[in-house]
């Protein structure tokens, strides 16, 4: 593969994180997502396509926007902007012309190179931390052809690589992937079929039989539960994950605290809101699941990945 002909869609590039595994890390959020998670609070991931995001709060209605655009996509009507989708060329001529950033272009392509010349900036704080490169999303995996020749050039660079991955992708993706991540973070937001379904418009079979397949390969997997109290959020749901991880011999566990504050972004992108209100787990809460796991799993039971 000619790296400058293999791209990908990315929408942020977060530099020194802590969050998305072991040590200071450069953490790539790729666009293009296959749930549709109900509290999800990244929905600007779910196109794999570059789009246009209006912040609404932020416009002052100054008609910069509608004078620039070629093709008369948008229009000031009844005190606010009319965006006539059907119209637009996605050219951003509009974008560029605003002086608010009440219009953002959402997304940008990246060659392998492009990428990793930006990524191996950091590799003393990754060497010195024990850190390096994680991919996530979105879901990093729908664009796997990128992402494993990314990694594979940061391999080269001595930069190890982790993904973070809801798993819904063929077996093949994911029995390629081994060569390429020393990290897995796999999500799983509910065991039951029917529930998952319900919560991310997918069911599960292929997700749990790809964080098994990726079990018997001896990876190093951290799974991750996002809470949401009501929902997966629930004793039953928990108990019956740590029953999963133990049958696959999985110990290293992370709780996610959910949030509603991405109700600006659905509105950005025209999107419905679909996060149901009261959800957001407490600290007790989430310590009473972590009790939970480790009743199950035993003293081996780790939050996180092992130091």
């Amino acid at each position: 593969m000619e790296n400058e002909k293999c791209t990908g869609i990315i929408t942020q590039i977060q530099r020194c994180s802590v969050h998305d595994g072991p040590g200071i890390r450069s953490t790539v959020f790729l666009k293009g997502c296959n749930l549709r998670c109900i509290w999800c609070h990244n929905p600007e991931t779910y196109s794999g396509k570059i789009e246009l995001q209006h912040f609404a709060a932020k416009c002052t209605l100054c008609g910069r926007c509608v004078d620039a655009c070629p093709e008369h996509a948008r229009e000031i009507d009844g005190g606010g902007i009319i965006y006539k989708n059907e119209l637009c060329s996605h050219c951003f001529t509009c974008e560029r012309n605003c002086l608010n950033s009440a219009l953002q272009v959402c997304g940008k392509e990246y060659t392998v190179d492009e990428l990793c010349g930006i990524l191996v900036r950091d590799k003393k704080y990754y060497d010195k931390s024990g850190g390096g490169v994680t991919f996530s999303g979105g879901e990093p995996l729908l664009q796997h052809e990128y992402v494993f020749e990314c990694a594979r050039r940061l391999q080269e660079e001595g930069v190890s690589s982790a993904v973070e991955t809801a798993s819904n992708v063929p077996e093949s993706v994911i029995r390629e992937s081994v060569k390429h991540f020393s990290h897995f973070m796999c999500d799983i937001k509910a065991i039951d079929p029917t529930l998952h379904k319900s919560l991310t418009g997918v069911t599960n079979e292929r997700i749990l039989d790809n964080i098994r397949l990726l079990a018997s390969l001896g990876t190093n997997i951290l799974v991750r539960i996002p809470v949401a109290m009501g929902l997966n959020g629930t004793d039953e749901n928990i108990a019956a994950t740590a029953r999963f991880m133990k049958e696959n011999g999985l110990e290293q566990i992370e709780l996610l605290k959910l949030h509603d504050l991405s109700e600006h972004k659905y509105n950005s992108l025209g999107l419905p809101i679909t996060h149901p209100s009261g959800t957001e787990p407490t600290d007790s809460d989430i310590e009473r699941f972590y009790t939970i796991i480790k009743d199950i799993l035993g003293e081996r039971m780790t939050r996180g990945f092992k130091k």
